[in-house]
């Protein structure tokens, strides 16, 4: 065998060198890539066969096993006489495993002829390129849980949680998988039913999809964002397939229900299980390995997140399972967070309800105590000066028969009995109302209200020589009030109307239905009066400001108030118009 030495042409240093002594993988080469040496050490390191001779192992099978050629360097180093050191080789060993490695080229001589070769060394770092990709995986996902993690915690809708969480699973930023379906147990009902999915059904959708995902070079929060700001998810094939899913959690043999029991996570992967989880979902779920893990939170099971790479076929490592987990349990706490947050939002929302209707009640009692206090009031005060002012009245009629009296005093006997009889209407008005008064609700035609009303007036208006007329509408006006209140208030209201305008006005009521409010509505139609005349008195009416029916209008007002009616004026398509309104809102409230 020839002696070789190394040199470093810096400052012309030999040596003589024995590569099979060397404790590293060695190959010694000469110009034009033969192989003049290896050592076992080099045979061992690719598994090599190590029963042959040194020199089966060639520089040839060298740049195989790399995956890369590093003739280039060799001729270089020879030609130069300088070493030259190519770092972080990553290849795959013979038996399948990846390795890495140094290579440190350096210039040799043959001692007899002086002939330049290379001496190839490798020095290995597999470990240490191990414990980098460990490293780096770790950073990766704890990267990636935070990243979801303040994703998670800008929402509390349990919609935006499933989705982040899937977008998450399958993004390339993410855990990269091509599908994932979300089921989420109904306790109810001991079933699982879908939810939502991401991911194609083929792969002509997924060209779609991946193709419609912005490509921003972001991190995954902000893939996130742009996702669901720009894909909507009812869109996919799958997601509309995946929320007609149900499945039976009493199926023990469903591999994918066994998951959701068991509380671990699982890889389903043979033939049999693959066949009868594609069956139970009518081939929703149909690639060759399904991954599946469970939505743990707080010691129970919330539903299961499902995803496979039915579109690349790529296959699902172990690590990939464990990722898969770790999205399930944020999803989980997420879920039931959410959840939490909208039963506390339920429970306001009704407790604000109930407040509302306290409050609502609380006003009706004080009206109906205040309603009750005045009708008797009424009742009281209307008997006691009756009777007074019959007798006032009555002495007051003897006089007026008399021939007696002085003329003056005829005269002022006439005002105390026209004064009398004005004070007894008055009290006749406290005495409806007080009688008209009740508590009991009813479901009326306001529409027919108003024509009883009309019809019941109608005698005052003739007397005044006015008229009155009534045009309702052709369907139901339904309206929830009492009913004599309001019929009380309603008659008030016209029969005012017949006294304060004088003679020859002719008057129409109408009811009115739309959208926001039931209305009745009373204009003149025709009249002496100018529309300036006409416009200052229906005002002047509802202000309070017709002096002869004070006393009648604000019951009438206070009748009409009671059932939520208002009593306005307005002037619409140059009409002045009286109105009794009532919001549709608050009657349908009672």
């Amino acid at each position: 065998m020839p002696e070789f030495t190394t040199r470093q042409t810096s400052v012309g240093l030999k040596a003589r060198l024995d590569i099979h002594r060397l404790d590293l993988p060695a190959l010694i080469v000469a110009s034009g890539g033969y192989t003049l040496s290896v050592n076992r050490k080099l045979t061992k390191y690719f598994g090599a066969d190590q029963h042959g001779a040194g020199d089966v192992f060639s520089f040839q099978n060298l740049q195989e096993h790399l995956g890369t050629s590093i003739r280039e360097e060799v001729e270089r180093v020879i030609a130069d006489g300088v070493s030259v050191e190519i770092p972080d080789i990553v290849f795959t060993h013979s038996a399948g495993g990846g390795r890495r490695a140094n290579i440190l080229l350096s210039p040799a001589t043959i001692a007899d002829d002086h002939t330049r070769c290379c001496l190839v060394l490798l020095i290995d770092s597999t470990n240490a390129w191990i414990i980098e990709k460990k490293q780096s995986a770790t950073k990766n996902e704890l990267a990636i849980v935070s990243q979801v993690s303040a994703q998670l915690g800008a929402t509390m809708e349990t919609d935006e949680i499933v989705k982040t969480i899937l977008i998450a699973v399958t993004a390339r930023e993410g855990l990269g998988f091509n599908r994932a379906f979300l089921m989420l147990i109904d306790d109810s009902r001991n079933e699982l039913r879908g939810h939502h999915a991401i991911g194609p059904v083929d792969a002509d959708e997924a060209g779609q999809i991946w193709g419609s995902i912005p490509d921003e070079g972001k991190d995954l929060k902000s893939i996130i964002s742009s996702y669901i700001r720009d894909i909507r998810f009812d869109e996919t094939s799958s997601d509309r397939a995946i929320r007609d899913l149900v499945l039976s959690l009493n199926e023990a043999d469903n591999p994918v229900t066994r998951v959701a029991s068991g509380r671990t996570p699982a890889l389903i992967d043979d033939a049999e299980s693959l066949h009868l989880v594609q069956t139970l979902s009518n081939g929703l779920f149909g690639a060759s390995e399904i991954a599946i893990a469970p939505l743990n939170a707080k010691g129970s099971v919330l539903g299961l997140i499902v995803a496979d790479n039915m579109i690349t076929g790529r296959r699902i490592q172990e690590c990939n399972i464990d990722q898969l987990q770790m999205f399930a349990n944020q999803a989980g706490l997420a879920i039931e967070g959410s959840r939490l947050y909208e039963n506390l939002q339920a429970k306001i929302k009704e407790l604000k309800n109930v407040n509302l209707e306290l409050e609502r009640t609380h006003r009706q009692i004080v009206q109906i105590e205040r309603l009750s206090l005045m009708g008797e009031m009424t009742y009281r005060i209307t008997h006691e000066l009756r009777n007074p002012l019959t007798i006032i009245g009555g002495f007051a009629s003897l006089l007026l028969r008399s021939s007696e009296i002085p003329d003056s005093d005829r005269e002022r006997a006439e005002i105390i009995w026209t004064e009398c009889r004005r004070v007894e209407q008055q009290l006749d008005a406290l005495l409806d109302f007080s009688k008209s008064y009740s508590d009991d609700e009813d479901d009326i035609d306001f529409s027919l209200l108003l024509s009883d009303v009309v019809t019941m007036v109608q005698s005052k208006f003739t007397q005044t020589k006015n008229s009155l007329h009534y045009r309702g509408t052709e369907t139901e006006v339904p309206l929830r009030v009492r009913k004599d209140l309001l019929m009380h208030g309603m008659f008030c209201l016209l029969e005012l109307l017949s006294e304060i305008a004088g003679p020859g006005v002719d008057w129409e009521v109408t009811s009115v239905n739309p959208t926001s409010e039931i209305r009745a509505e009373i204009y003149v139609t025709s009249s002496s009066m100018s529309y300036d005349e006409s416009t200052d008195l229906l005002r002047r009416f509802v202000e309070h400001r017709a002096s002869t029916s004070d006393l009648r209008l604000s019951l009438a007002n206070e009748a009409i108030a009671y059932d939520g009616g208002e009593l306005g004026f307005e002037i619409r398509e140059n009409r002045p118009i009286i109105y009794v309104a009532f919001s549709m809102r608050e009657n349908a409230n009672g």
